[in-house]
């Protein structure tokens, strides 16, 4: 997997996302340890990533586990989104690795909002569920 960071790009974004960071190093590891308690390579595995930055995780996910469909998020703000699809097309196209299963998506979660009353909610859960019985 190449990755190009924003900075080598000449193009710096105005998020974190411009870099690959430890902590993807660290799932990957993880992840390819404990691919066979979490079941990894079961049929139908869907995986996202949010906020994938560069891509780096994501697409060394989708090389992997070529039978999951892997799903690489990133904020268009400050042109990460367009930075995290260029390192997609990268590999895509020049670094031979053509990564079918691999979609990138826009995904602003600041836009995110919880609950306007979390108990209320729970209480209509628990009806629903009453009344499905």
């Amino acid at each position: 997997i190449v990755v190009e960071s924003d900075v080598e790009r000449g193009n710096p974004i105005g998020t974190t996302g411009g870099r690959v960071w430890d902590a993807a190093h660290r799932l990957a590891e993880f992840l390819e340890a404990s691919q066979e308690e979490l079941q990894l390579r079961r049929p139908g595995l869907r995986v996202v990533e949010l906020g994938a930055g560069c891509g780096w995780l994501a697409m060394t996910l989708a090389r992997n586990l070529p039978e999951a469909q892997v799903c690489t998020t990133e904020m268009a703000f400050g042109g990460a989104l367009e930075h995290l699809q260029h390192n997609v097309l990268l590999n895509q196209r020049n670094a031979g690795t053509p990564l079918p299963n691999l979609s990138t998506a826009d995904c602003d979660w600041s836009q995110w909002s919880s609950p306007q009353d979390p108990e209320a909610d729970a209480e209509a859960d628990a009806e629903a569920d009453a009344e499905a019985d």
